[in-house]
């Protein structure tokens, strides 16, 4: 299964090594990952988490979110990427997480988390890879804050189409607000059975 776009194909050429104290003197982080409102978004997020919950996030990046999160509560941690992004993760977090690289992300199939979290990976990511965690990792979870684009992105030959507001209302009671002209903050509780 495809896990890359070719948009992030490009960008991974280019990224570097990122400075783990300076992240945003990567010119590809500062472009794509700008952890402006990270801090923001760990105080949402840990509104209704205690540390007996666990937490899976799809698409971490360098780990801002998470690092984050860590600050304000400890708790068990897991994050998904590229091995490209992991390797720059691992220098960031260190032995605060657990490390799944995405073309393995059938191991999570079975395992139960108390949250999800996706800042903006499912809308870059190839629409059979988006779909597969859509349809076999979220329902394993009991919350879930996600921010998608809802806009399409076209990276020739790729095109992204955004709404995943279907499918994740399967499983989840939501509220959204809406960031930006084409961003989204999706935050849920699975319904009850």
């Amino acid at each position: 299964m495809r896990t890359i776009s070719n948009v992030w194909e490009k960008l991974y050429v280019n990224l570097g090594q990122i400075d783990p104290k300076y992240p945003l003197r990567n010119k590809v982080v500062r472009r794509t990952m700008g952890p402006s409102g990270y801090k923001r978004q760990a105080e949402t997020i840990i509104e209704e988490l205690d540390p007996q919950d666990s937490a899976l996030e799809i698409g971490c990046g360098f780990g801002g979110l998470a690092l984050e999160i860590l600050k304000l509560i400890r708790m068990k941690y897991t994050v998904v990427d590229n091995n490209p992004m992991l390797m720059q993760t691992k220098k960031y977090l260190g032995d605060k997480v657990e490390y799944i690289e995405a073309k393995k992300i059938e191991t999570l199939q079975d395992r139960k988390y108390g949250l999800f979290i996706s800042n903006s990976c499912l809308s870059e990511t190839p629409s059979e890879y988006r779909k597969y965690i859509l349809e076999n990792i979220i329902k394993n979870c009991q919350r879930l804050f996600i921010i998608d684009r809802n806009d399409i992105i076209i990276s020739k030959p790729e095109i992204f189409f955004m709404n995943i507001e279907e499918w994740i209302e399967k499983y989840f009671t939501i509220k959204k607000s809406y960031l930006k002209k084409n961003q989204t903050m999706y935050i849920g509780k699975r319904k009850k059975a």
